[in-house]
């Protein structure tokens, strides 16, 4: 797979020691490499997913509301979170009489 790959991609005319650099990478990485590859198939090669990704990047400029929401719909979770622990810290501290 990883000779596959490099003869696809820029990195084919790399020295050998930066192909080394790459296949120890490669092999420390598989499975992601491999998901993002098998994505990368999916979505029927680099520049339909290039497409693809500009076409979601213009759509959330035309209507931004839907991202809008869930922005503030996770900064709000996040938030309560936050109280959440802080609270629970505090009767912590206080029932467990810690000073």
């Amino acid at each position: 797979m990883f000779q596959t790959y490099i003869a696809e991609s820029p990195f084919h005319d790399r020295s050998g020691e930066d192909l080394a650099l790459l296949r120890a990478a490669f092999a420390d990485n598989r499975g992601q490499v491999s998901t993002l590859m098998c994505a990368l198939a999916d979505a029927g090669g680099p520049d339909a997913a290039r497409r693809a990704g500009l076409r979601v990047l213009a759509d959330a400029a035309r209507h931004p509301s839907p991202w809008s929401r869930q922005l503030l719909t996770i900064r709000t979770v996040q938030t309560l979170t936050c109280l959440d622990i802080r609270n629970s810290r505090r009767v912590v501290t206080e029932l467990g009489g810690y000073a």
